[in-house]
Formats: structure tokens, sequence, C-alpha cells
């Protein structure tokens, strides 16, 4: 996502943006206020990496120091919550920055959606319209699964899915990584289904061979 922390103006930026931003509006109120993001799925939210997003805590603590406030377009205005025990950053923060983005851009073409239901289908629709028309260096950010599988960020959001570890992938590592892991599962599952065939004639061994000594 270019240009995040500073201006939104091109229409891919901004349909990619708005999906963001719907995915954060989705959250349910009484759920947000204890909604946190820890610094992987921040950064890949935000489109940056994890040493910009320190950059800008420490610039944003410089300039609170000498009692300045920080652009309010760039990543330093974001809050962030000190390490306990480690860094994180609300929803609601996040979702003030993206909003505060949405209103300096140039096109409004991609309007926020004030329906909840809505506002969850236009974050699926987000990441539906990457996949198709994404080129071979545009970037989408994913929610690591436990299994490794990607989950597209806005949804592991909008169901409760975050894991701490998110990266921003092309379109072809993200088709390789879904293909790694449905490989791993299939020959997983393939693994089980010939350890039970294989266990089934000792149970009727031993069984015949009881029967056969009178036990």
């Amino acid at each position: 996502m270019a240009n995040t922390g500073k201006y939104v103006s091109t229409a891919k930026d901004i349909e990619s943006h708005a999906a963001r931003l719907a995915a954060l509006l989705a959250i349910k109120p009484e759920v947000k206020p204890n909604y946190f993001f820890e610094v992987g799925d921040a950064c890949a939210l935000l489109g940056v990496d994890a040493k910009t997003l320190l950059r800008k805590r420490n610039l944003r603590d410089a300039l609170l120091k000498k009692g300045e406030d920080p652009d309010p377009l760039d990543l330093s205005s974001i809050p962030y919550v000190p390490p306990r025990p480690s860094v994180k950053y609300s929803a609601q923060d996040l979702e003030d920055f993206f909003k505060r983005l949405y209103a300096v851009t140039k096109s409004h073409r991609a309007k926020l959606l004030e329906t909840p239901g809505k506002r969850q289908a236009a974050a699926m629709l987000g990441f539906q319209t990457w996949t198709v028309a994404a080129s071979p260096i545009d970037t989408w950010p994913f929610s690591i699964q436990s299994d490794g599988r990607p989950m597209d960020l806005c949804a592991a959001i909008i169901l409760g899915k975050l894991t701490g570890k998110a990266e921003l992938l092309t379109l072809r590592a993200f088709a390789e990584r879904a293909a790694d892991v449905a490989a791993q599962t299939f020959h997983e599952a393939e693994a089980g289904e010939i350890a039970g065939e294989t266990k089934k004639p000792v149970k009727k061994t031993i069984a015949r061979r009881r029967r056969t000594s009178g036990l």
C-alpha cells in the first residue's frame, strides 16, 4: 500500500485503504475497547516494516516530550501501548488514523459504508478485487495462521483470527503458501489413513491368537 503514513492518492491505494478501514469499522463496538494489534499485525495493516514503526514510535515520544503534536497524517500520530510485555496498538487508534487519511484522499469513489454488515462486505471485496487486479509486485496483508495458512488480514480482523504474525505477500507468494499448506494437510490426512489401515490387521491377528489359545 503505497504512501501509507502520509497520503493515499491513487485509485488502487484508495481501494486498499478503504478495505482496511472497513475491516476496522466492522469490529463490534463492545469488543473494540479491548481489541489490540501486535506489532506484526499493525505493520501489515499499515503497509510498513517493524523498523519503520519503531522509528515512528521514537519520533512520537520525542515530539510529545517537547510538547509538540505529531503530524496527524504521519504514523507517529498513532498512540501505542508500551511494552507489557510487547508493544501493541488499539483497533480504535488505528481506525482513527485511517479515517484521517481517508479524509484527505483526492478521490472518494470508495465510499465508507455505515451498515456494519456492508462494512464486512466492503472489507472482503477489497481482497477479492486485489486477487483479480494485482500486478506481480502488488502486495496484500495476510495474517499467517498457526498452520501456516495465509488469511486475508481484513477477514482475520473481522473474524478475530489475528495471530500476531502477518506478512505482505504478492499474489504468487500467497498462492504458493496456500498450495503448500493444502499439500501438507493432504499428506497428513493420507498418512493418518494409512496408519489407521495398518493397525487394523494387527488387532484382528491378536484377537485370533487369543481365541486360539482359549483366552
